[in-house]
């Protein structure tokens, strides 16, 4: 699968260079909701993909994902040791686990209601959508995404392969 079997519109200034599974998340949510809209897909990296009202892909952001981000913490903070990412018991942590807990929950669904913000300020009010493994755990804490729609990319190519 490459992105020329993607039917969606790409915008992207080097077309080719946007990754496949970012436009087989356009595809998919473009066919369950109404455009414009933002996906935010909690991955290796966390990724925002906007599509215009006319359901065109215009492109995005891209920030490292939470265990990535976990990954070159515990590796550059040595005393540090790794916690299981589960929801914070409190919003101010009274231990290092809880303390690493809230601030990257918590932390990282700041990071989504502000890209939000700042995408809608140029696309206008959007339908917003999160999607990857992580996503029911950060965005409950978000004031900005309401939509989770788990395995958005396998449903994308489900329906691709239905309508090929």
């Amino acid at each position: 699968l490459n992105n020329d079997d993607i039917p969606v519109k790409n915008k992207y200034a080097k077309p080719e260079t946007v990754g496949t599974d970012r436009l087989l998340n356009a595809y998919g949510v473009a066919n369950f909701y109404e455009a414009p809209f933002i996906i935010i897909d909690f991955g290796t990296a966390t990724t925002f993909d906007v599509v215009s009202k006319n359901n065109e892909y215009l492109g995005g952001a891209i920030v490292p994902g939470v265990e990535t981000s976990l990954s070159a913490l515990y590796g550059k903070a040595s005393k540090l040791q790794a916690v299981e990412l589960k929801k914070p018991s409190e919003h101010i942590g009274h231990t290092t686990e809880e303390s690493i807990r809230s601030g990257v929950v918590i932390g990282t669904a700041g990071l989504v209601d502000k890209m939000v913000e700042e995408i809608e300020s140029e696309l206008g009010k959007s339908t917003r959508v999160a999607t990857g493994g992580l996503a029911e755990l950060i965005i409950p804490y978000s004031e900005k995404v309401n939509i989770i729609e788990q395995h958005l990319t396998l449903k994308a190519m489900a329906k691709l392969g239905q309508e090929g």
